[in-house]
Formats: C-alpha cells, structure tokens, sequence
C-alpha cells in the first residue's frame, strides 16, 4: 500500500505531498543547469557574467513569487529555489565556461 505523505497535515486535503514537492526541486534544479548552461553557451564574450545574471534574475523572481506563494505549498519551500537554484545555474554555466 503507497502512502501519500503530507508535508503539513494541519494544512488539509490540499497540501502538496512531499513526494511532489522533491520531485519539484529535482525538475527545478535540472532545469537550473541546463539554463546556466544555455545561458553561458549563448553568450558572446563572459559566459559566467551571463550565468550570473540569470541566477540573479532567478532569486528576483522567487522573492516575488514569495511574496504570492500559496497555502498550499510549505514555508520552507521558497527558501532552495531561491538560494540553490540560482548556484545550480551559476554551476551549468561554469561547466560551459571552462569547457570552452
């Protein structure tokens, strides 16, 4: 029998289950890299500067969106796409600036 795990159970029915949340920051961080990744590859000149400005770009968009989360997803979870995420994108574009 397969147990879906709460995250919060007082936040009821609707709460986003942990395997969900995991398999999000996954999605999230593969996605981190390839677009460092894309984002060093794309430039003409100083592909970590442009890496650097997505992770930049990436941290303003998760403060927004903090400011708009839902009940349904935890307190906690911001807190890795806007730290992690952006040094996980930093990362790809470092991989494609010294592989050039």
């Amino acid at each position: 029998r397969v147990r879906r795990l709460k995250v919060n159970p007082a936040a009821g029915p609707d709460a986003l289950s942990a395997a969900y949340l995991a398999g999000n920051l996954v999605c999230s961080a593969i996605a981190a890299l390839a677009g460092g990744w894309l984002a060093a590859s794309l430039a003409p000149g100083r592909p970590l500067m442009h890496g650097v400005a997505l992770a930049v770009l990436m941290v303003i968009t998760t403060l927004f969106s903090m400011g708009q989360s839902s009940a349904r997803q935890p307190s906690w979870y911001p807190v890795p796409l806007a730290i992690a995420m952006p040094l996980i994108a930093c990362g790809g574009a470092w991989i494609e600036s010294v592989g050039r």
